[in-house]
């Protein structure tokens, strides 16, 4: 697959929810062990993802860090209940491909995991041994009786027949991923007579496909472009998932926006209504070049005016360069670590200078 010379832009994957619960046990000990001996508590990079922003929260407030933090080992502990319950059986496990030595830790370098739901036709895929389940939709009808295999294979052309349809009506699986869409829903639902048009969508990083496809399905007549590394990937959301979207570019962030400006400036694409950025790595952290300043400004000139781009981000600061090219006016939370920021004409202007 294409690749930057400078590093990857790599897809989100998800963590276990038993290393999450493991993590706030050890917290919730070295908390204790803070209070009475006047130990650092661990850096919110060491902390997996929730649990580092509930207790970074907690640390801030000398006066409730105990009654917050049992508070989120309380909720992580009964997702964690609720999540083993939902058990999963391999269909294949597709093989990692080989490393090309260039010490960089790519989702490619990891093998693959796809599964059904035991507990009704869903699908599900994990990278073992580094992270968990990415996500997980729900199919249209019963389980096909060939998804009942556990194979290992090489390539994902080899895997069992297991046909899926995404649930439309099935509701989003992560709070970020509903934020996103009580965004863009709205403006779907607009008439040509209201100012409407079919949305122009474009998805950096598609974990399984579960967002993409639900934005295709529910925002009609909208075009879904992506734009993602992981060849398995696209194939598995395609092929096992129902993923669905228009067109697609398998490469790095930077790869790809660069590729559409190039069209774009050949008469050949269109700007978009909305970016929506949704990709992490094994760190995990939103790749430096999904985020740095030619990222952002590559953003801003492939959005309609008025468009915006919508990011998860379990870090502010990684927003900082979108402050640099949208404007600090234009950082809007949206709650659930989503966030905008819209192209206005102040931002326009300043680019134009900068240029």
């Amino acid at each position: 697959s294409s690749r930057s010379t400078s590093g990857p832009c790599r897809v989100p994957w998800r963590q276990t929810r038993f290393l999450q619960a493991s993590s706030y046990i050890m917290v919730n000990v070295l908390a204790r062990c803070a209070f009475f001996f006047a130990l650092p508590l661990p850096t919110q990079s060491h902390i997996p993802g929730r649990l580092a922003r509930n207790v970074v929260k907690a640390r801030n407030s000398s006066t409730s860090f105990f009654s917050r933090a049992s508070r989120s080992f309380r909720e992580l502990a009964t997702n964690t209940e609720e999540d083993n319950a939902r058990s999963r059986d391999p269909i294949c496990t597709i093989h990692k491909v080989p490393d090309d030595n260039d010490g960089i830790d790519e989702i490619t370098e990891h093998d693959l995991v796809l599964s059904y739901g035991s507990d009704g036709n869903t699908r599900s895929i994990a990278i073992p041994n580094v992270a968990g389940w990415m996500s997980t939709v729900r199919c249209v009808g019963e389980l096909p009786s060939s998804c009942r295999a556990a194979e290992v294979v090489a390539d994902i052309q080899d895997c069992p027949a297991c046909p899926c349809e995404q649930d439309a009506a099935s509701p989003l699986d992560f709070p970020y991923n509903q934020k996103f869409w009580q965004f863009i829903e709205p403006s779907c639902s607009k008439k040509p007579a209201e100012g409407g048009h079919p949305m122009h969508i474009l998805h950096v990083g598609i974990s399984i496909g579960a967002f993409v496809t639900y934005a295709s399905n529910n925002c009609h007549g909208s075009q879904n472009d992506i734009i993602d590394l992981d060849p398995r990937t696209v194939n598995l959301s395609k092929q096992y998932l129902g993923g669905k979207w228009d067109k697609e570019l398998v490469m790095s962030c930077e790869q790809g926006t660069r590729e559409l400006l190039r069209l774009k400036a050949a008469g050949n694409q269109q700007p978009y209504d909305i970016i929506v950025l949704d990709t992490y790595d094994s760190t995990p952290q939103v790749p430096e070049l999904c985020r740095d300043i030619n990222f952002a400004r590559d953003a801003h000139e492939l959005l309609n005016d008025g468009g915006c781009l919508l990011a998860n981000l379990w870090e502010r600061s990684w927003g900082n360069e979108f402050d640099t090219v949208f404007g600090h006016d234009g950082s809007v939370s949206l709650g659930a670590n989503a966030y905008k920021w819209c192209k206005t004409q102040t931002s326009q202007q300043q680019q134009q200078q900068q240029q």
